[in-house]
């Protein structure tokens, strides 16, 4: 079951707090909560709590609940709550109302979400300004009367489940009575009068021999089908046959027709159609072979000529009247020309050194060593700068007649490579032209290159007269041999001829073929008669036709038969499904009725059991007590495994035993401690008790208010040390102990928080430390 812990208590103009609120989740717990007495420890850590849950707060002792009650009236007084579940789910509780805070759900209350009212949670997980042994010390009778107040809203909640534990199981009889009913319906439709598993199969196995016999029947008819549909068959390919031979009668008229037809095109070729053969062909095609090869021969002497004459006359354009040897003396010119150049560069360079020196005022003449005086040495000057000046004129001049003297060179340089250039190229002409005259090719030079064109030129047109007398000859044979050729329709020879040699060849090859295939349909004919095997085929059809009337009147029965098969099959299939499910849900539903009948008497007898007076003993005795104790030694074990604690209820009495180990103990007996350990665990076990009765959750905080006060030092640490092992087990996450005995706070094993509760006036603080 979740358990709640308080997250946070906010309050405004609560008792004598004016604004304050606690986070809770920061403390380590167990935590201590000092003050003085009237500092509002109670106040803010148990009137808030109760408030918020149950809008009252009060206590036992001198001040009445009517008195406290109006001490945290007022118009603006507020009392708020946070709650934490161990499953994440978080609350907040204000004015009785209880909010989910993630999914936007209202609990009526807090009782609804835990089962405690507010006289439950302050003998449970509150302890307001007492003992926690109250219950524990008390007399046997008042803890009865006290625990059966505080368990009313328990009967009454077991008294309400029972009511409509009733009504639930009539209204799930009644209709698990009328599904029962319709499963009845459904196998009294089936013919079944019995629902049982026997007579399902029963009738199954009726149904199968039925199955079997109609099967066996549509097997004899599958057979004769296909002994029909074999003889259907054969007769086809007989009239296959058959049509096939009077299709070869057709083709035999046909390839009569064409075989005429192909004479008459192939005598538009030649004049005798009838003696056309293979060699004729090959006759034909080594003539036109002939006929293009002297053709090509002719056309190519025809090129050579127009070669030739172009040569000539490229020659005489550009290089006739050219002369060659005019380079050498260009070229001998130039060199003179440069020798005169550096021969004044040289003069030019002596005189500018003279310059130098005289530059320098030297005492002695450069040029015959005597004395030197400033108005010779000025004359000396100025006669060299004009030697300079007329030498510089001349080289001007020359270079003048050099640059004059390259361009000759170079333009005549540029004549002759073009001439290599084309000499080579006519060379090269030459060459293949008297090879192929069978004459003895002469060197080709710039003096004889025109002679040399005009010779090849007339030994050219000669040989191209004689093809074209030979081409002229070869054609006229051909006529003369029979072939319808027209001298002007071929002028492309290559293409004319070819295509007139194919086509005539073609046209031959396909006549060929005809005859043959004439001669073949007349081996495949025989001896046969047209009319007679028209007659036949018709004889055949009318077998065919009888053969498929059979067939479709089996057609009609084995649609009779399956029809019959497949209502037999689809009812055996439904009385499986009405044997495998609706059967199985049938003795289910009545398996569970017989339960639900079983239950419905039992809740009855609980009924009668809530009206009689003796309800709430048998409840005590019989329900809440085993529990009671269960949970009791489960939080014993906690402080001491010896501890075991026993209760009885009779008609006026709750009597309490207390065992350590195999002996019972007086409870007079026991020690302070002991009493506030025992009273510890029935507070934590009658709790669970109680939020067991909803369902929802129960809470995880204890909060001991002046709990300890009256225990000695020895007993006061022992109940301590079990706080504190309370909250390291996980069983209690919050144990809050409040007190104005600030002694406490020196134990040991305290180590969690300490919240300071004082007065600043009139007005309440709180201080975590």
């Amino acid at each position: 079951m979740p358990k709640l812990k308080i997250e946070k208590i906010s309050v405004e103009n609560f008792g004598s707090f004016g604004s304050a609120s606690l986070d809770f989740s920061i403390l380590k717990y167990p935590v201590i909560v000092l003050g003085d007495n009237g500092a509002g420890k109670t106040v803010f850590f148990v009137d808030s709590i109760t408030y918020a849950f149950f809008k009252d707060a009060y206590g036992s002792g001198n001040i009445s609940r009517k008195t406290v009650s109006r001490f945290h009236s007022g118009d603006n007084v507020k009392a708020l709550v946070e709650l934490e579940s161990d499953d994440g789910a978080s609350f907040v509780v204000v004015d009785k109302k209880v909010y989910e805070s993630d999914r936007g759900i209202q609990y009526p209350s807090i009782k609804d979400l835990t089962g405690h009212t507010y006289d439950t949670l302050l003998s449970t997980y509150i302890v307001r300004q007492g003992k926690v042994s109250d219950f524990i010390e008390d007399t046997s009778s008042n803890r009865r009367n006290l625990l059966l107040r505080l368990l009313e809203h328990r009967f009454d909640k077991a008294h309400e489940l029972v009511k409509a534990g009733l009504n639930e199981f009539r209204d799930r009889m009644e209709s698990i009575r009328s599904t029962l009913k319709w499963i009845e319906g459904q196998f009294i439709a089936y013919g079944i009068g019995e629902v049982s598993e026997e007579a399902i199969d029963a009738e199954l196995n009726s149904l199968e021999k039925k199955r079997i016999e109609l099967r066996s029947k549509l097997e004899d008819l599958n057979r004769r089908q296909e002994s029909i549909q074999r003889d259907i068959e054969d007769l086809i390919k007989e009239i296959e046959n058959t049509r096939s031979i009077l299709e070869i009668f057709d083709k035999v008229e046909k390839l009569s027709r064409e075989i005429r037809d192909l004479e008459d095109e192939i005598s538009l070729f030649y004049r005798y159609p009838d003696k056309t053969d293979d060699s004729i062909l090959e006759t034909l095609s080594s003539k036109i072979d002939e006929l293009i090869k002297q053709d090509t021969n002719k056309n190519r002497w025809i090129e050579y000529s127009k070669e030739l004459n172009e040569a000539l006359e490229s020659f005489k354009r550009e290089f006739s009247g050219v002369d060659f040897s005019v380079l050498d003396v260009l070229r001998k010119r130039l060199d003179s020309f440069r020798e005169e150049r550096g021969k004044l560069s040289n003069a030019i360079n002596m005189y500018r050194e003279r310059i130098d020196k005289l530059s320098q005022e030297v005492s002695e003449c450069p040029l015959c060593g005597a004395p030197l005086d400033a108005r010779h040495r000025l004359e000396i000057l100025e006669e060299s700068s004009n030697k300079i000046k007329e030498l510089e004129s001349k080289i001007k001049m020359i270079d003048i007649e050099i640059s004059s003297v390259e361009e000759d060179i170079r333009r005549l340089e540029d004549i002759k490579n073009r001439f290599e250039a084309f000499r080579g190229g006519i060379e090269r002409l030459v060459n293949t032209i008297s090879k192929e005259l069978g004459i003895e090719a002469s060197p080709v030079t710039h003096e004889n290159l025109d002679v040399i064109l005009s010779t090849l030129s007339k030994h050219v047109n000669d040989r191209y007269g004689y093809l074209a007398r030979e081409f002229e000859n070869l054609f006229t044979e051909l006529v003369d041999m029979g072939f319808k050729i027209d001298r002007e329709k071929f002028r492309d020879l290559e293409t004319g001829l070819r295509s007139f040699e194919r086509d005539l060849r073609n046209k031959y090859f396909r006549l060929r073929e005809l005859r043959n295939s004439y001669m073949e349909y007349m081996e495949v004919i025989g001896g046969r008669d047209r009319e007679g095997l028209e007659e036949k085929l018709k004889e055949y059809n009318e077998r065919i036709e009888a053969l498929k009337e059979s067939n479709r009147e089996i057609d009609k029965e084995k649609l009779k038969l399956s029809g019959e098969l497949e209502h037999v099959s689809d009812r055996i299939n439904k009385l499986k499904k009405l044997r495998d499910e609706s059967l199985k849900e049938y003795n289910r539903y009545r398996e569970e009725l017989d339960k639900l009948e079983e239950e419905y008497d039992f809740h009855k007898d609980l009924k009668e059991i809530f009206s009689k007076a003796g309800f709430r003993l048998y409840y005590l005795n019989n329900i809440f007590i085993p529990e009671l104790n269960d949970l009791m030694d489960k939080y014993l074990s906690e402080f001491n495994s010896e501890y075991r604690v026993k209760f009885e209820a009779s008609s006026d009495k709750l009597e309490m035993y207390v065992y350590q180990g195999r002996y019972m103990r007086d409870i007079k007996s026991l020690s302070g401690g002991e009493m506030t350990l025992l009273g510890l665990a029935f507070r934590l076990a009658f709790g669970e008790l109680i939020s067991k009765s909803v369902m929802n959750y129960t809470f995880d905080f204890l909060i001991l208010d002046e709990a300890l006060t009256h225990l000695d030092d020895v007993n006061k640490r022992h109940v301590v040390r079990k706080l504190v092992d309370l909250v390291n087990n996980g069983l209690v996450s919050q144990v809050i102990i409040i007190t104005h005995d600030r002694t406490i706070q020196e134990l040991p094993e305290l180590t969690g928080s300490i919240v300071n509760v004082y007065r600043e006036g009139s007005t309440s603080r709180i201080e975590v430390s």
